[in-house]
């Protein structure tokens, strides 16, 4: 039998979906209850000492999908920027729309641009491979140049990807909102996931910011004051 005190510790620090399928071997459908409402926390106050993230999660674009067919249902493209330290994520913004190869550039640039994050990723695609060559030239023509790190789904499903990454977080309160007009669409995404039949880009580039956050925890530590070496060769 399991230890009573780590069952409670999991139960605290896992999501209610994860604990129940790794501690009562129950595998009940997901459904559209994967986020709940009352896991949603917003403030406007920023945090302090954080560093900031920004993921893409690029869609096929306007000028190429319209050259193949009328009928081709888009999704956003979505440029999610968190702030992250110790205490949690902060979601600043999320930039999302349906444009050009050129455009996307542009927006991500400009996103770069404004927020200097110390980390930009991009979902590795067709569509990285096509938005990388303008992004890369607005770089040199504004002699402004940042990484970016390439995005991998490493064969990991988006529902179980999704879910990993935020789940557990929204449910013990380590994710919080910026109130901005990118709430609403965000929302609706996030508590109709996984339905195929709703975009999911905003919550997808949200969930890519568990590939690219490394938080550092540290301590205060106390000088010695009374420390005394004895000897002078060992320093002790």
């Amino acid at each position: 039998l399991l230890d009573k005190d780590e069952i409670n510790a999991a139960q605290k620090s896992m999501s209610s979906y994860a604990f129940r399928r790794e501690f009562m071997a129950s595998f009940e459908a997901r459904g559209l209850e994967v986020f709940k409402e009352d896991w949603i926390k917003f403030s406007e106050e920023k945090p302090e000492n954080y560093d900031c993230y920004v993921a893409v999660d690029v869609s096929g674009f306007q000028d190429l999908v319209k050259k193949k067919t009328k009928n081709t249902r888009l999704d956003n493209t979505s440029i999610c920027v968190v702030f992250v330290n110790e205490d949690g994520w902060y979601v600043e913004n999320i930039v999302y729309g349906r444009w050009t190869v050129e455009e996307t550039a542009q927006k991500i640039f400009q996103v770069v641009r404004d927020y200097k994050p110390l980390c930009v990723g991009i979902e590795r695609c067709i569509s990285y491979q096509a938005v990388m060559p303008p992004l890369l030239d607005m770089m040199r023509r504004n002699n402004f140049f940042f990484h970016i790190e390439e995005i991998l789904h490493n064969n990991v499903k988006k529902i179980d990807r999704v879910i990993w990454a935020l789940q557990g977080r929204f449910e013990n309160g380590i994710i919080t909102l910026n109130k901005g007009a990118w709430n609403s669409r965000f929302l609706d995404e996030l508590f109709q996931f996984p339905d195929i039949l709703t975009h999911d880009d905003l919550v997808d580039s949200l969930a890519y910011i568990d590939q690219l956050a490394k938080v550092t925890y540290g301590g205060n530590y106390e000088e010695l004051s009374d420390f005394e070496i004895i000897d002078s060769v060992a320093g002790y």
